[in-house]
């Protein structure tokens, strides 16, 4: 590796020093993550789901809270986007945790019938999270029907969202947060409105139990390196400290290739 290195290291320019490290497989994933070489890079135990991502900022809680209202509110007929913005807007939102109204094109679906299959709310991730621990209470009197299987789907998800949320964890809140996941899932498959929108991330939440095992709950839960820069190393990693960063996977694939580019003088 070091003759290898020195080849590479010996060419004049970068694109050249790329091609060569390429040439010797130096940017293979499977070169970048060898256990031998980079003993301490533990790519899938140690990169846990970024639930911010996964969950809030254009992820499954997100959708899942989109189409829920579509369903409600062009489908059922439950009640009106601007009912519901009153409803927000008369709320009891705790201080720093007020949402923005919901914009109009929410009762918006696709042909045919059925929530967009890209249905998201315009929030940013701590907008939708604090739309998520709020919404049961904030819904609950414009719902009339509680048995709704898209309302049962979104009791769920808010569970098992306030279960990954924790701080802290036992095996048996672990597991309890595992079986909420798999529970839910189940419900979002039974609602006839909800066909064909499972996505990846639906399945990343899968991981969560595993991941808290692995890493903690803090690992878990914070996003990953924003903004993201491969080389940046990662913030200290205290918990509940609101900047505790993870490493993401592509993260530690970056860093495992850069460790093997011959480094220049300017």
């Amino acid at each position: 590796m070091t003759t290898q290195l020195a080849k590479a290291a010996a060419q004049k320019t970068k694109t050249a020093q790329s091609r060569k490290l390429n040439k010797h497989g130096f940017f293979r994933l499977d070169y970048a993550l060898d256990p031998d070489l980079f003993p301490y890079f533990r790519p899938f135990e140690g990169c846990p789901q970024d639930v911010m991502h996964a969950e809030f900022s254009s992820g499954a809680a997100n959708w899942e809270a989109a189409q829920m209202l579509y369903v409600f509110i062009s489908m059922e007929k439950y009640f009106s986007v601007d009912a519901l913005n009153a409803a927000i807007a008369n709320y009891s939102w705790p201080d720093g945790q007020r949402i923005p109204a919901i914009y109009a094109a929410i009762a918006r679906g696709q042909k045919g019938g059925g929530p967009q299959h890209n249905a998201h709310l315009r929030y940013s991730g701590s907008m939708t999270l604090h739309f998520v621990q709020h919404s049961i209470k904030l819904l609950r009197d414009l719902v009339p029907d509680r048995n709704h299987p898209a309302w049962l789907s979104w009791k769920a998800h808010v569970k098992y969202i306030k279960l990954v949320c924790n701080a802290t964890f036992t095996r048996d809140s672990i597991k309890e947060l595992d079986e909420a996941v798999s529970e839910h899932h189940r419900l979002y498959a039974l609602v006839p409105q909800y066909a064909n929108q499972f996505k990846p991330k639906h399945h990343f939440a899968t991981h969560y139990a595993q991941d808290i095992l692995n890493c903690g709950p803090g690992a878990a839960l914070m996003p990953p390196l924003h903004p993201p820069r491969a080389h940046r190393p990662p913030k200290p990693l205290t918990y509940p400290n609101p900047d505790y960063c993870a490493l993401t996977f592509t993260q530690l694939v970056n860093i495992g290739a850069s460790i093997t580019r011959p480094r220049t003088r300017r």
